[in-house]
């Protein structure tokens, strides 16, 4: 089932603590199955470039990040037509700390996070990115069409 994504998955690890982003990395490669490959930004200042570059398929962003930061970082992956398919998934170190920031997808309490938690997390999320672009191009392909019929059957009502 989770061999239908893919076999490899590249995973960008988004966050200003070296210890906190190194025991995620290394959950995510001792998995059997899936490969993560990971690679690690310490600012989303230089992220959207590395981004470009290393083409994940998934952004885990550290909480420890500003909000500022974080709603600057989302804003600018959802805006750009080479990266709003990307999901963002934010690592969270308290349930009760509230982050609203729009264009997160998902987010993880990093207290009992696992190897396998963050496995199947990481495929849920890019699973449900990709249901719903293919469900946002479906609405616009028929809402074209609607709206196309709409202007014939006008037409044709004045012709009459």
């Amino acid at each position: 089932m989770e061999k239908s994504i893919t076999s490899t998955i590249n995973v960008l690890i988004i966050g200003n603590n070296p210890i906190e982003l190194s025991r995620v990395r290394n959950q995510l490669k001792n998995l059997k199955g899936i490969k993560f490959i990971s690679d690690f930004c310490f600012s989303t200042r230089d992220s959207l470039m590395k981004i470009l570059k290393f083409k994940p398929g998934c952004i885990l962003v550290d909480d420890t990040i500003d909000k500022k930061s974080l709603a600057d970082f989302s804003s600018k992956i959802n805006s750009n037509h080479r990266t709003k398919d990307i999901p963002i998934t934010l690592l969270k170190s308290c349930y009760k700390k509230e982050i609203n920031v729009p264009g997160l997808s998902d987010f993880l309490l990093k207290d009992g996070i696992t190897g396998e938690s963050l496995s199947k997390a990481i495929i849920n999320v890019i699973k449900s990115r990709k249901t719903q672009r293919y469900l946002y191009i479906k609405y616009k392909k028929n809402k074209r069409k609607l709206t196309n019929s709409i202007r014939l059957s006008k037409t044709q009502a004045k012709g009459i």
